[in-house]
């Protein structure tokens, strides 16, 4: 579960820096 989340994360936090 936490590693989806956190992967789900980093994506969301690199599309956000974009």
């Amino acid at each position: 579960k936490y590693l989806k989340i956190l992967k789900l994360n980093q994506t969301n936090n690199e599309d956000s820096e974009a």
